[in-house]
């Protein structure tokens, strides 16, 4: 099973979106996901954004993203990088887990 990461895109703002959902229900917090699919369109990839994102998929099929944006550390004196998020679906994570990936 080969696993491709690339860039996000605009249109990938849904499958987004429904990853974050995951990983409230999981967190047992879904009431907290107050954002939308159109809200991370528009504020992850809209003009002036200082935040990136990767996507992982497998098959073609999206099943993981990362949100991650620089930082600075003012006691290293140096710039680094702040991620949000990592995130592997479930069913993908347990097959790795297996040693199934």
């Amino acid at each position: 099973m080969s696993i491709t990461i690339r860039q996000a895109r605009p249109e990938d703002a849904a499958a987004i979106y429904a990853m974050i959902y995951e990983l409230a229900v999981y967190e047992k917090a879904p009431e907290e996901v107050v954002t939308t699919p159109d809200e991370i369109r528009e504020t992850l990839f809209g003009a002036g954004s200082k935040t990136e994102a990767l996507i992982g998929e497998i098959a073609g099929n999206i099943v993981g993203y990362a949100v991650f944006f620089t930082s600075y550390s003012t006691w290293l004196g140096r710039n680094g990088i702040y991620m949000e998020d990592l995130y592997v679906s479930r069913p993908i994570a347990a097959r790795a887990r297996a040693g199934h990936c």
